[in-house]
């Protein structure tokens, strides 16, 4: 009677799954691949020049696409249907029958014997050879917060690629080595998927069978598109609070979503935080930095929103050693460098990124461009790995060094890439997302000048190169995206800000954190600026949130989107602000409700 009554609910859920989830003529039977070596062919290898996207072409690295192709019916209905079974992800006909289904076992912070207990994700779509890719995550850990918990052996991965949530219709399948060197963490780059296309995968190790996790192809670079949506999102201080906005986000229908720095927090644990961090001090080695990361993977939210969606991570500060300011003090710099090191392994460990983009080297960036149709570029930038040191860390007056042209957040070839792909650019809306305010913010609320030395606020010279090139190569539609001051801002960017009626040439639209706190003398201080400020468009200082952004050829809209509260894993999140840029008109209009 029950193995009847799953097969009804199978064939009627299932099929209403897949028709609102999945556009018609998906990929069928001929599609697929059981060739091992196929995951081979599909790894780009090579220098840095491969991230460069010229004349909508991928030169390898990231020129990577994804849209929505065709209805995809309404998260909504899925989740709130998923939360009445109680078990995200989980088939129907697992649920009755009593397996683990697509679902797995319940990840868990605690030791066991199940692999899984970080969850799984993807990550930076590509498209290669007329065909779309992208990464499929996972890291085996039954002992997440004691260094995995694996033995000391390399270990065989199955992994699985379906274009249904049910696994009726596997199109790829092939194993991967979870290296013992890599924490037994798997980066699998599949290969010769449709373009434009929801994907379900999941791993398997033994017995154990994964999460199921959603991925999202993208459509050929240049293809036209008539729409796209993705969020971005950064600051997830463990201690400050819980993820509801992850919550929240893992809900919504988005093709994309951009971190932009601060995924872990490196400090010691603190007393009297809504949670506290493991360990005992600051982070320093390898294994600290394993178990802060595994830490934070543990919580279901952000699990959620990571096996919802595809994600492009770029990293800040924080997770690296004490701001990376050691580096400049040479009785610590063999210490600092040799925790940068493990910081940056444990970064790559724990991420969905295309295998070039690892190195021991610390030099190697993370740079890199993706591409959406001919509807977006976006170019995500790493302002941490090749900076000059600033002249101050923190709010100060500015001397002579911001002001110096050699002074740089990016380092040369960096902004060479940059402002190349910014003037070749075919899109309709040219992305910069990047980590730290780019608009210039005076702090000081009565006569004098007071910047953010370690912000754009400290490489003027820099800022007002590219803004300069905005203003003469005049790319279509440039928006900046940027996080780290844990509030939310909107902003004009100018061609000159010390005159605030000269031309508007970019928006700058910064997220809030995800958890971390802006302190109160902080927002005070913003406040009372603002004054000062005149193409800043809106401050808000409430953290626990992130951005969600809806482009259309004629117009983009972001909404802020702000949780009432982080000490609530469950607390409602709201739209507090909405701002739309036309098409040729930059700058923000207000439009919220």
């Amino acid at each position: 009677m029950i193995v009847a009554l799953a097969a009804v609910l199978v064939l009627l859920l299932g099929a209403g799954i897949y028709s609102l989830s999945q556009p018609a003529g998906g990929p069928g039977e001929d599609a697929k691949t059981t060739n091992k070596e196929r995951l081979g062919a599909s790894v780009g290898q090579g220098g840095r020049g491969e991230v460069i996207v010229r004349d909508g072409k991928a030169l390898g690295g990231f020129a990577a696409l994804g849209a929505v192709k065709g209805a995809t019916g309404t998260r909504e209905w899925r989740m709130s249907r998923q939360e009445f079974l109680g078990l995200s992800g989980l088939g129907v006909a697992a649920l009755l029958l009593g397996t683990t289904g697509s679902l797995g076992r319940r990840a868990s912070a605690k030791p066991s014997d199940y692999p899984f207990n970080l969850g799984v994700a993807s990550g930076d779509p590509f498209n290669e050879d007329g065909a779309a890719g992208v990464v499929l995550w996972t890291r085996l850990a039954p002992d997440p917060l004691n260094g995995g918990g694996m033995s000391r052996r390399d270990v065989e991965v199955r992994w699985e690629v379906a274009s249904d949530e049910n696994f009726s219709n596997i199109v790829q399948t092939g194993t991967a080595i979870a290296e013992r060197e890599f924490g037994h963490s798997v980066h699998v780059e599949v290969g010769g998927l449709a373009p434009g296309w929801y994907y379900w995968y999941r791993f398997k190790v033994g017995s154990d069978i994964s999460p199921a996790g959603r991925t999202k192809t993208a459509p050929v670079p240049g293809a036209p598109l008539g729409a796209m949506a993705f969020a971005f999102a950064s600051c997830q201080n463990w201690e400050a609070g819980y993820y509801p906005a992850y919550r929240a986000m893992a809900r919504e229908e988005l093709d994309l979503v951009f971190h932009l720095g601060d995924y872990i927090y490196e400090w010691a644990p603190m007393r009297g935080g809504a949670r506290r961090h493991d360990g005992e001090g600051e982070l320093k080695t390898l294994n600290d930095y394993r178990n802060r990361h595994a830490l934070y993977k543990t919580d279901p939210d952000l699990q959620a929103a990571h096996a919802a969606h595809p994600w492009m991570v770029t990293l800040d500060d924080h997770e690296g050693w004490n701001n990376y300011a050691d580096l400049k003090d040479r009785g610590r710099r063999k210490a600092a460098r040799k925790a940068s090191r493990a910081a940056r392994q444990a970064y790559y460990e724990h991420m969905p990124m295309r295998k070039f983009s690892w190195s021991r080297n610390l030099d190697r960036g993370l740079y890199r461009g993706i591409l959406y149709g001919d509807l977006a570029r976006f170019s995500v930038l790493d302002t941490r790995t090749y900076r000059t040191f600033p002249s101050s860390y923190g709010v100060a007056r500015r001397d002579a060094t911001v002001r110096d042209e050699e002074g740089t957040m990016t380092g040369p070839e960096q902004e060479r890439w940059l402002l190349d792909g910014l003037a070749s650019s075919g899109s309709r809306w040219n992305v910069i997302a990047q980590q730290m305010m780019m608009a210039q913010l005076n702090q000081e609320p009565d006569s004098g000048k007071a910047f953010n030395l370690e912000a754009w606020d400290g490489y003027v010279a820099q800022r007002k190169r590219i803004l300069k090139h905005l203003h003469e190569a005049k790319p279509s539609n440039p928006v900046v995206v940027s996080g780290d001051m844990h509030c939310s801002w909107v902003a004009d960017l100018k061609a000159d800000f010390r005159d605030p009626s000269s031309e508007t040439v970019a928006t700058e639209f910064v997220g809030t954190s995800i958890s971390s706190g802006c302190d109160a003398s902080d927002a005070d201080t913003y406040k009372e600026a603002l004054d000062k400020n005149p193409h800043i468009r809106y401050f808000d200082e409430r953290n626990g949130g992130y951005v969600r952004c809806e482009i259309t050829p004629d117009h983009w809209r972001s909404e802020l989107r702000v949780a009432d509260s982080v000490e609530d894993r469950r607390s409602p999140v709201h739209t507090v602000a909405s701002f739309v840029v036309e098409d040729g008109y930059p700058g923000a209009q207000d439009s919220t409700a």
